[in-house]
């Protein structure tokens, strides 16, 4: 009989602190998404003393660091630059074709990708 009532105060107790805390609530982290980036994609006229620079967000204000690919090929461009600045100065020569692309990443999630190319004439 003792031990029943014990059993049943200690069940009740149990079932009041789950409903004082809460239920367990599960978090989604979201990906980074995308801004913008500095040339505009397909921008024409761009000067050869260009930085490049790329904006993303993220919805949880993960810390992000990024991969730049660069360079003439847009299948082949290698990766030029991995760290946690949004913003690369390449050499690029005049009457070119260049292809970026930026990978954003937060350390929990698909990383975010987003191409972009422009054409030199200065």
């Amino acid at each position: 009989m003792k031990f029943t009532a014990v059993l049943i105060i200690a069940s009740f107790a149990f079932i009041l602190f789950l409903f004082a805390c809460g239920s367990p609530s599960v978090s989604t982290n979201k990906a980074p998404q995308f801004v913008s980036s500095n040339p505009l994609n397909n921008a024409t006229d761009v000067s050869t003393d260009t930085t490049l620079s790329w904006t993303f967000n993220d919805p949880e204000n993960d810390s992000l660091t990024y991969e730049l690919f660069f360079g003439e090929n847009k299948n082949t461009a290698p990766s030029i630059y991995k760290g946690y600045s949004n913003s690369y100065k390449p050499n690029l020569e005049p009457s070119k074709t260049y292809y970026w692309k930026i990978i954003a990443y937060d350390g929990k999630n698909t990383p975010t990708q987003v191409g972009s190319c422009f054409l030199l004439l200065k």
